[in-house]
């Protein structure tokens, strides 16, 4: 069977299909190894009611699937990807949390996404193409910022073990890896800011 054909086919089983999916841990894959010490102590993790309750509904930005739509909860993704990607961060882990009290006694790691989309490679192996925009900010006890910075997939090319007649898992699958690793990226630079400032 020629590639012509392959493609053909993989797109037709990415067409006509709607499906709802959800957090799964198992997607994480073991623990990075983490250089150097972690921060003393817990951080708290906070996402806006907004971007926590959000659910995306919607297809991909590609005509591989674009007769497909999925629902996926992006804001429950990325609290809980956040938890397991920061936490290695500090020695106490992080604790989600819905609201930030004034005077509390740890500091708080804020998350916000946007400019989410996705789609679908279909002519070199099958991948998912991912595009997210993650601001993370550190605030101290008092709500003031320490430092932020913005981490990016731009149309990130996501090679998963899934098959592409199950698009929305593949998918699925994608977004928690790349939230998983920008949220590795963001650990690291809220890690060397807060050893530049001597904590």
């Amino acid at each position: 069977m020629n590639v012509r054909v392959l493609v053909i086919l993989a797109i037709a089983a990415l067409q006509g299909c709607t499906g709802t999916v959800a957090y799964k841990p198992e997607y994480l894959g073991d623990s990075p190894v983490i250089y150097g010490k972690p921060l003393e102590g817990k951080a708290l993790l906070y996402l806006s009611p907004q971007d926590r309750t959000y659910v995306f509904k919607g297809g991909p930005t590609t005509f591989a699937g674009s007769a497909s739509t999925v629902t996926l909860p992006l804001g429950l993704i990325t609290q809980q990807v956040g938890k397991e990607a920061l936490g290695h961060f500090y020695s106490g882990g992080i604790e989600i949390v819905e609201t930030l009290a004034d005077a509390r006694q740890d500091d708080a790691v804020v998350v916000h996404f946007e400019d989410f989309s996705y789609g679908y490679d279909v002519l070199d192996n099958f991948a998912v193409l991912i595009d997210l925009k993650l601001i993370v900010t550190l605030l101290d006890r008092d709500n003031r910022s320490l430092w932020s910075n913005t981490y990016r997939a731009d149309r990130a090319r996501v090679q998963v073990q899934c098959p592409a007649t199950q698009p929305h898992e593949c998918l699925n699958q994608a977004v928690h890896h790349t939230l998983f690793d920008l949220m590795h990226k963001a650990g690291s630079g809220l890690r060397n800011h807060s050893y530049s400032q001597g904590k």
